[in-house]
């Protein structure tokens, strides 16, 4: 299991992103947005990841501490290789099933 190492929220939406994209295949779809980017979007000023075109809620299975994993129907399980509820300096939360947030602690 990886556990994310960044000590800010800027690198640990980094970090994630790059492990989803190293998952996923790929980098399409997968969108990091600095502060003033996310607060255009959301009322919220903080680092996040938008991946409309990831499984299904895959932002709440991993902010809830569900780790994403390649099954059948591409969705998600309490099985992998990936742990981001929280890091020294950082947490995220979901704003919805295919955003996640990443504020400052």
């Amino acid at each position: 299991m990886k556990t994310i190492k960044a000590k800010t929220p800027r690198g640990a939406a980094n970090e994630i992103a790059r492990c989803l994209r190293k998952w996923n295949g790929s980098d399409e779809g997968i969108v990091v947005k600095n502060p003033a980017e996310t607060k255009r979007c959301f009322d919220s000023e903080c680092w996040s990841i938008c991946w409309e075109g990831g499984p299904f809620e895959w932002a709440v299975a991993l902010s809830g501490g569900s780790n994403l994993w390649a099954g059948e129907f591409g969705n998600y399980s309490a099985r992998g290789d990936l742990d981001i509820t929280a890091g020294v300096g950082w947490f995220a939360e979901p704003q919805n099933h295919f955003t996640l947030l990443f504020y400052k602690d």
